[in-house]
């Protein structure tokens, strides 16, 4: 096959041979029996997943493609991708094929052990001939650094979904080549003292244990004055469904987060509700342990956030929101270029959606 044989295509060619491969590769009966093997707990949201990515029509395909063009940080005239994704976050790879297949990048993809191998090894079964030099899966662990070295040599651009120290080593490997690091970002949700959102509330919060960038970390309530009754019973409520919501947390998870409580019940700085909520008066935004454990803080308007926001440094994946349509306007203004959306929806990011490298060479 030669080399050039996505450069030789012409658009329209291209874009039906990417929107055939992809229908075939997500309307697949059996992966669903496959994913609901591999992830156990997550299924729901992969599925929700899956369904966005299974539902991209053609029309999609050619806007998408005409923002990568125009918006993104993607070089345009690389030869070879790789892509490195996040071991925590196992829907990474769909958009990154996609990208570099719309911009006629050939891409390997690194995939980590735990991720479902047979998902991808379906994929590659689907690829026709002429496509099958174009995108290759292989596994090898960032441990090993001699095929973490040869890989980088044969790319011209590597795109890194991971830790800050992931990336940092990608960097010292590969400090010749392109680079865009999708590093650590933190999200949080603002909304107003209102229990009928806590379902949501929840449904974001366990997606992936907060171990993602779109995962919540603090919740932020708009309130010019603090009533603790109400506070009270918003947390004690959202504390007894995240308890009770089936989180289920390994061995290790459990005696970390019960670690952490017992740790904070000793200081009379904060307000402990149940297991998995910590109201501190401290406005700056924290850092959770994720596994369930969430900060709850007051904001008195929304113009003070960005000061407590301070120590993210540019670094919001996502904004989960309750607001009326002035208060949103008010947030997306002192957001500017953040993606804020509906509580419940933090972790499904549209298609469209393009996150801002947090590292580009």
């Amino acid at each position: 096959m030669p080399k050039d044989f996505l450069q030789n295509l012409s658009n329209s060619q291209l874009l039906e041979l990417i929107y055939e491969l992809w229908q075939n590769w997500f309307q697949n009966e059996d992966l669903t029996v496959i994913c609901n093997e591999y992830l156990e707990l997550n299924f729901d949201l992969l599925k929700q997943s899956f369904e966005t990515y299974s539902q991209l029509s053609f029309e999609d395909l050619i806007s998408l493609q005409k923002i990568l063009i125009e918006k993104s940080h993607y070089p345009k005239d690389s030869k070879l991708n790789l892509f490195c994704g996040a071991s925590t976050i196992p829907i990474t790879p769909f958009p990154e094929i996609l990208y570099s297949l719309l911009l006629k990048t050939p891409i390997i993809c690194r995939i980590p052990e735990n991720y479902p191998i047979v998902f991808y090894d379906y994929f590659q079964s689907l690829i026709p001939s002429s496509l099958q030099d174009c995108i290759k899966f292989i596994h090898w662990s960032r441990e090993d650094e001699n095929m973490t070295q040869l890989m980088i040599d044969k790319a011209d651009c590597i795109i890194v979904h991971g830790s800050d120290e992931t990336i940092d080593q990608m960097k010292l490997i590969g400090n010749k080549k392109n680079i865009l690091g999708f590093g650590h970002k933190a999200s949080f949700i603002i909304c107003t003292l209102d229990k009928k959102v806590i379902p949501q509330i929840i449904q974001d919060i366990k997606a992936f244990k907060q171990q993602g960038c779109l995962s919540p970390q603090v919740i932020y309530i708009l309130t010019e004055k603090i009533k603790y009754t109400e506070l009270d019973e918003f947390a004690f409520e959202l504390a007894n469904m995240i308890d009770s919501s089936g989180l289920h947390l390994s061995p290790e998870e459990a005696y970390q987060k019960q670690t952490f409580i017992e740790d904070i019940c000793l200081s009379n700085d904060y307000r402990v509700y149940g297991n998995s909520v910590v109201f501190s008066s401290d406005k700056e935004f924290e850092y959770s342990i994720g596994n369930g454990l969430i900060w709850l803080k007051t904001v008195e308007k929304l113009e003070d956030l960005p000061h407590s926001l301070g120590r993210l440094r540019g670094r919001i994946g996502s904004v989960g929101q309750n607001l009326d349509n002035e208060d949103q306007n008010i947030l997306k203004q002192i957001l500017p270029n953040t993606r804020i959306c509906k509580i419940g929806d933090m972790q499904n990011p549209s298609l469209f959606w393009l996150q801002e490298p947090t590292y580009i060479n």
